[in-house]
């Protein structure tokens, strides 16, 4: 439960570290679930414009049960369905820049007969691709996480000097 603020007091900036350090905490504790997703080893950035998507594929996911149940009976009505919905997100990159993208799942058959599923972000992928310069082969990670309830992605790219994802800061640090 939220204290309203005291319209009369005066509010200082060590008052004001203090609250975002609070909102921080609170974030982590309520978010408890905002692991690594997935990382470049298993995304296919398409940067090509009529492309439009980020393909994940299901079986490389680290965390495979980031959707609330309303938002998985959403996915799977949509697996036979050639005009997708998909579950709105979403997406925020080391800017602190917010896109609304779909997740969409979709099935990638091979000659074999086979096939596996895959996780898509769509319909502002593009814009995600300019504003951030990715290129065809960029080492991304996607994190996944939940912001009041809605769910989210954080893009994190490794540093220019260091081809190691070992230095990303915590994408929840983003949205807060």
């Amino acid at each position: 439960m939220r204290i309203p603020r005291n319209p009369n007091s005066q509010l200082s900036l060590s008052s004001c570290l203090t609250e975002k350090k609070s909102r921080k905490r609170r974030a982590l504790q309520d978010n408890k679930r905002a692991v690594v997703k997935s990382k470049k080893a298993s995304l296919m950035i398409h940067v090509t414009p009529g492309e439009s998507r980020l393909s994940m594929p299901f079986n490389e996911l680290i965390c495979k049960d980031f959707l609330t149940p309303s938002e998985l009976r959403v996915i799977r009505e949509d697996i036979d369905n050639a005009n997708k919905r998909g579950v709105g997100a979403i997406l925020v990159d080391e800017q602190n820049v917010k896109y609304g993208v779909m997740l969409k799942r979709w099935e990638m058959k091979k000659d074999s007969g086979n096939g596996s599923w895959n996780y898509a972000l769509t319909c502002g992928w593009n814009d995600v691709v300019t504003a951030n310069g990715l290129k065809q082969n960029d080492n991304i990670s996607i994190w996944c996480f939940r912001w009041g309830g809605l769910l989210c992605f954080a893009l994190v790219t490794p540093p220019p000097s260091s081809p190691s994802m070992a230095q990303s800061s915590s994408p929840l640090a983003l949205c807060l």
